[in-house]
Order: C-alpha cells, then sequence, then structure tokens
C-alpha cells in the first residue's frame, strides 16, 4: 500500500464493517480489495467477536500475509489497530495478539506487545496481568520473536516487570538477546538499566560465547540512545487508560544522569575487571562518560557498521 492510498474503513467506513461483520470467510476475502485491508479487517474482526475458534485460521492467514506484505505495511496496518483499541471500547487488545505471536518484526513485536500490557484490562486487580501473558507466550514458545518481546517489557522500565523477566532471561539465544537489547524506547530508567547489571554480574565474568558482549552492548546502547539528562525511577500505571495524572507523575521519579552514573559507576569498573579480554566493557564505560582502566591492547574491536 502506497503513501497515497488509504485503508477502506477510511475510504468506505460502512462497507468496511460490514465485511467485518460478515461471518462467511469467503465473502470476506472477496469483498476486500487489498491484502492490507484483509489484514486489518480480519485483526479487527477477532478484536470484536474474540472467539476462540477464530485464533487458528487468523494466525494461518497471517502467516501467509506476513509473507505478501512488507514490514512497513503491516505496520501501517498495526497503527490503525492500535487506535481502534485505544479511542474505542469494541475492539479488546486480542487484535494485537497475531502482530505479537505471528510477527518477525522487532519494532512491530515490541510497540504491540507495549501497547497489549498497557492498554489490556486486569484480571482480579493485578498489574502485571496482561505482562504474565505475555510471558506465559515466552515460556511455552509461542512467539516468532521472543527476544523483541522481552526487550519490550524490559524497556518498560517497571521494576515489577523486570523482577518477572530475570527467570526467563537465560533461556534466550544469541538472535534473541540482539534482539532485546535492540529494542530501547531512548530513555533510560533505572529497573532496566539495573537488570542489565545484574545479568552481567551473574554471567560471572565468563562470556558465554558472546552472551556478555551482547548483553554489555545492551547497557551501552541504553545510554548512547538516551534523550535525556534524566534517569526515571517510578514504576508503570497499569493499565494506562485510566491514569490520572498523578499516577502519571508518581510513574516518572526522575534523577539527574550524573547522580545514577555514579551511584552504578562501581558496578561498571568491576564488570569490566571480571570481563575477559579482548573486553566490551571499556566502550560501555566511555558510553556513560567514565574513563575506562583497561590497557587498550586488550579493549575489543567493535563493528560499528
Amino acid at each position: 500500500m502506497s503513501d497515497e492510498q488509504r485503508f477502506l474503513f477510511q475510504t468506505e467506513p460502512d462497507r468496511f464493517w460490514e465485511i467485518v461483520i460478515n461471518d462467511d470467510s469467503k465473502a470476506r476475502l472477496a469483498a476486500v480489495g487489498t491484502l492490507d485491508d484483509l489484514l486489518l479487517a480480519e485483526v479487527i474482526r477477532y478484536g470484536l467477536f474474540n472467539k476462540k475458534e477464530m485464533i487458528g485460521p487468523l494466525a494461518s492467514l497471517y502467516r501467509w500475509l506476513i509473507t505478501k506484505i512488507p514490514e512497513d505495511a503491516r505496520l501501517a496496518a498495526y497503527i490503525h489497530v492500535a487506535r481502534f483499541v485505544e479511542h474505542t471500547t469494541m475492539v479488546s487488545v486480542n487484535a494485537f495478539l497475531p502482530f505479537i505471536v505471528e510477527d518477525d518484526s522487532r519494532s512491530i513485536v515490541s510497540t504491540a506487545v507495549i501497547d497489549y500490557v498497557s492498554l489490556g484490562p486486569l484480571s482480579n486487580g493485578d498489574p502485571m496481568s496482561r505482562v504474565k501473558d505475555i510471558l506465559g507466550m515466552i515460556e511455552r514458545n509461542l512467539l516468532k520473536n521472543e527476544g523483541a518481546a522481552f526487550g519490550a517489557l524490559l524497556h518498560i522500565g517497571d521494576k515489577r516487570v523486570c523482577n518477572l523477566l530475570t527467570s526467563l532471561r537465560d533461556r534466550l539465544n544469541q538472535p534473541a538477546m540482539n534482539n532485546v537489547v535492540h529494542s530501547g524506547t531512548g530513555f533510560i530508567h533505572s529497573a532496566t538499566a539495573d537488570f542489565y547489571f545484574d545479568w552481567l554480574e551473574g554471567m560471572e565474568g565468563t562470556d558465554h560465547d558472546g552472551a556478555f558482549g551482547i548483553v554489555a552492548s545492551g547497557l551501552g546502547l541504553l545510554k548512547r540512545k538516551c534523550r535525556t539528562d534524566q534517569v526515571f525511577t517510578g514504576n508503570r500505571p497499569f493499565p494506562v487508560r485510566n491514569a490520572t495524572p498523578k499516577q502519571w507523575e508518581a510513574s516518572q521519579k526522575p534523577i539527574p544522569l550524573a547522580d545514577y552514573v555514579q551511584r552504578v559507576s562501581r558496578r561498571m569498573y568491576a564488570l569490566e575487571r571480571t570481563e575477559p579480554p579482548p573486553r566490551v566493557m571499556p566502550h560501555v564505560l566511555m558510553a556513560w562518560g567514565l574513563r575506562p582502566l583497561t590497557d587498550p591492547a586488550e579493549t575489543a574491536v567493535l563493528d560499528d557498521r
């Protein structure tokens, strides 16, 4: 779908909704003009009716559509789905699930995960209800890109979420870990950075076939991508839809970045000492504005491509 083209719901909304509520799958397929509209209509239909028997056919359809629709067009469709969920009461967060489970795009999966856990209703008043849904999917190997889902949760920066992630981090393979560390938001949350420190310290100075270097690079990326001179220390309100201004203010609790760096500098230098050469941690220290102590001859040469 080109930039000039619009979705059917924008040009012919009545026709779009007639397609969505039609129970005849063949009729729906014949009625849509593009695969982009088919994707949007079927996902919205699932979010509208939330029937268990829809899951299998929709998953199969999405797996086929992902081979036909490029990432940017899928993301465009996703953005409209998110607006339906956020700004109406008739489409549930279940509409995010095909993107979370079946897509392999880091940007699509991570965005969908954040929206799902942020907008989904709670179960039994548990603020971690929807977070636990995603963790369960990771545990059961249901996701095409579990690293993006894990990374999205990690970079929300909520201490409660990070605590739940701890038991799952050692199951991630290197491709998944790479997706984790590249899922940053441009903001530093102390819970996220502390999670990286704990993860690295748990490796006890061993490289684990490159795992240490990947996680260390994530700690460096956290600082390099940071768009502010603050570190946020609060917990996110779940769900965000009904959060009050006071709750949002409490979720931030910013502290000066310089104060946080001073607080964690000893941990960084300890990690630099225990990492075997060639070391990545000197680059991480420099990213955070600290002077490395490693001999340059023992510092890893990074590929900046």
